[in-house]
Parts: C-alpha cells; structure tokens; sequence
C-alpha cells in the first residue's frame, strides 16, 4: 500500500513540476518577453512559435536570434541600454524589427519549401567564406568566430541559420 501511494504521490508532483516549469517559461517568453540566453536556448529547443502568417509559423528562436544580435551589437557601439524613455523606444524598435525579419525570412524559407526548393550546405557556406574574407585575407575560422560572438552574440550555428533565412528570403525573391 505504501509503495503504491508513493507511486502516486510522485507522479502527481512530476505532473505538478511540469506544468508549472511550462506555464513559468510561457510566462517568461510570451508575458515577460525575456530575451536571455536560457530564454532563447528554450524556444530553440522546443521549436516555439512567436507569430502565424500565411499558416506559417515563425520560430521564436529566429525572433530572439535577429533582436540579441541587433542589440549586441548596438550596446557594442553605445553601451547598455539604460531605463531611460530613448532606450526604451530604442529596444521597441529593435524588437518590430527583429519580429519583421523573422516573419519574412520564415515565410520565404517555408514557401521556398513548398516549392521543392532549399538552401543548400553549400550555399551557406560560400557566403561564410566570403565573410570571412576582407581585402584578400582569409580569416581562420577561430577568429571569424570570435568576431561573430564578439559582435553580434552568435555562434557558427546560429550564424549559420541566419544565412541561411538570409538566402532563402533572397532565393525566394527571384523566383
């Protein structure tokens, strides 16, 4: 009896655990619109979506990929923003603009999948090559990465994945 009532207990304390590990991380996305790292490793995880345009979902990863790099790179030029009424206008039209990006990358990546076409391994990495390289000098890969961290807060992979929205959103275009 006691075993089984252990059992129970501990299945509805997971059940508890979970729900509310969900409704704190939906809190913290969609409520509180946090934009931190563990935010933006969640939604990349579990593939959430931020916005539907057309019947096509737009990951919230992307959203949070564009806004952190524009703001890093922003608060690399200016420094932290701060509390001030500039600021705030500032990360409201970082954020619009971060949401555009991803909704029109998004919906050209998808449609160009309907159409049978992709954005190739290749393609992604010719564009990479060709920022790595500056006046004729090809950076190694170390560097390159550092500058991408450095300047915009990404990683090769998540560089990788804004090429290729980059392309998709150009290959869609001339189609």
């Amino acid at each position: 009896y006691s075993k089984h009532r252990l059992v129970i207990i501990t299945i509805m304390i997971s059940i508890v655990a979970v729900v509310a590990f969900g409704f704190l991380c939906w809190f913290q996305l969609y409520q509180a619109q946090n934009t931190s790292d563990v935010m933006y490793r969640f939604a990349k995880a579990f593939n959430l979506p931020i916005a539907k345009v057309d019947n096509v979902s737009i990951r919230y990863s992307d959203y949070l990929m564009f806004y952190r790099s524009s703001i890093k790179s922003i608060e690399r030029q200016q420094g932290a923003l701060d509390d001030s009424e500039d600021s705030r206008l500032l990360d409201s039209y970082y954020r619009r603009q971060a949401l555009n990006s991803a909704e029109e990358e998004d919906y050209a990546l998808a449609k160009l999948n309907e159409m049978g076409k992709r954005v190739t391994d290749d393609e992604i990495d010719a564009v990479v090559e060709e920022h790595k390289t500056i006046d004729g000098e090809v950076r190694s890969d170390q560097a390159f990465e550092g500058i991408i961290r450095d300047n915009f807060g990404l990683n090769m992979t998540d560089y990788g994945r804004m090429i290729k929205l980059s392309l998709a959103r150009k290959n869609y275009a001339a189609e």
